[in-house]
């Protein structure tokens, strides 16, 4: 309890000293965020799945920043976004993204991974949930940390940006965030500052 408070402390922190959420304004074209900011839940979730998928929970609460600001009730429906099935919830996940998730976790033997599951209809909204979205991002997530290890730029750069994309710049030795193209380049660089201001 205490190292949570202390977490929730340095997030605090964070935005006093005036880092913003949003890394693009324009984000949630035609959605937007119908709740306030929860960074209590956020933590309480990314502690609950971080562990299960192998996602530090730093990871998860930095991504979620950058998402939503820690608010579950946002949406982006930008045709970018609807191309995917749109983008919902504090960690952003995309309807057609989640049910690749979903498809994935019907056979995990965890009896909580199956409980929240049930949430999923296989509709976008779902994702509003805050649990079901943290689960799917937390898979996400805790992939991409295999592959890339606990390297916060590569991570984010491959939740916004695709695992392929950071992976194919690796092997060609291409700086990240350096040469990313610009919405990866500012989301990536987003993420090192609120993992360096967290600690």
């Amino acid at each position: 309890m205490a190292a949570a408070g202390a977490f929730l402390g340095l997030v605090g922190w964070a935005l006093a000293d005036g880092l913003d959420f949003a890394p693009h304004p324009t984000a949630f074209l035609k959605g937007g965020c119908k709740t306030a900011a929860d960074p209590d839940t956020a933590l309480a979730i990314a502690s609950k799945w971080g562990p299960v998928f192998g996602c530090p929970v730093k990871t998860m609460m930095v991504v979620g920043a950058i998402e939503s600001g820690y608010r579950s009730g946002c949406a982006e429906l930008s045709p970018r976004a609807m191309s995917r099935g749109g983008a919902f919830g504090m960690w952003q996940q995309t309807a057609n993204t989640a049910a690749g998730h979903a498809r994935a976790l019907a056979t995990s033997p965890n009896p909580d991974v199956q409980a929240t599951l049930r949430k999923w209809t296989g509709v976008g909204p779902d994702l509003f949930d805050p649990d079901l979205c943290g689960m799917f991002a937390a898979r996400q997530l805790g992939q991409a940390t295999a592959e890339f290890g606990d390297d916060i730029a590569k991570v984010a750069g491959a939740y916004h940006q695709g695992s392929g994309k950071i992976r194919s710049m690796v092997a060609a030795r291409r700086a990240i965030p350096a040469e990313l193209p610009p919405h990866g380049k500012t989301y990536v660089t987003r993420a090192l500052e609120w993992a360096a201001k967290i600690g």
